[in-house]
């Protein structure tokens, strides 16, 4: 779950708002709050949370998923 979920939501987010850095924000965003309340037991966890927001980049851009087609 913590290597789709993150990934799951930087492609949902950029796929909506059409910008790759606001699609990361807003996972980062998400992330950070679930660390604050204390939903994250193990610290392999938040590194694999990093690894999946990195390779949620990597396809977004890869893909260029973000495109909006006005280029």
């Amino acid at each position: 779950m913590a290597m789709v979920m993150p990934m799951t939501l930087v492609i949902f987010f950029s796929v909506v708002a059409r910008n790759k850095f606001i699609g990361s924000t807003l996972a980062l965003i998400l992330i950070g709050v679930s660390v604050y309340k204390d939903f994250f037991h193990s610290e392999w966890i938040l590194f694999l949370d990093a690894c999946s927001l990195v390779i949620g980049m990597y396809i977004v851009d890869t893909l260029n998923l973000d495109d909006n087609g006005m280029d």
